[in-house]
């Protein structure tokens, strides 16, 4: 016999967990516990207040205690990556337009983007051919020097 509540809980439980097998943070995780602990008190007949107030309670004390453990071991185990204008640190590319560090004005084309640079040397100026490598990130600005490795 179809019980509708049983189908609620049931399906919170399988998406959560179905959501959180995607992510592994501990976001929903919780929520799944939560539903665990419905599904719980609906196998012993308790009515449906008590089972929404069990899945509130499980769901509330599991993310407040559980999550910080997911994030810690996720971020143990993870590599971190360079990410935004910080990923370009250490790749060359080209001038567009000239680099001149006493205006802080300048454009270069790294792997086909064009971004605003400025040169490691506030005195230097790279004219629109020359080759640079990125050496740091400055604001939004990639600090540039000339490309010292031997192009092929």
């Amino acid at each position: 016999m179809f019980d509708p509540v049983l189908a609620v809980w049931g399906s919170i439980l399988f998406i959560f967990l179905l959501v959180e097998m995607l992510q592994l943070r501990g976001n929903f995780f919780s929520f799944a516990l939560g539903a665990a602990g419905a599904l719980v008190c609906w196998a012993l007949g308790l009515d449906i207040p008590v089972q929404a107030g069990v899945f509130v309670v499980v769901s509330a004390l599991s993310f407040f205690l559980l999550r910080p453990l997911f994030i810690r071991k996720a971020d143990k185990n993870s590599t971190r990556h360079a990410e935004g204008i910080e990923a370009l640190v250490g790749l060359d590319g080209q001038v567009i337009q000239k680099v001149d560090g006493t205006s802080g004005t300048g454009r270069v084309d790294i792997d086909g983007r064009p971004v605003k640079a400025i040169p490691v040397d506030r005195n230097q100026k790279y004219n629109v051919g020359d080759h640079i490598e990125v050496v740091d990130v400055e604001d939004d600005f990639l600090v540039v020097r000339k490309y010292k490795k031997n192009r092929k």
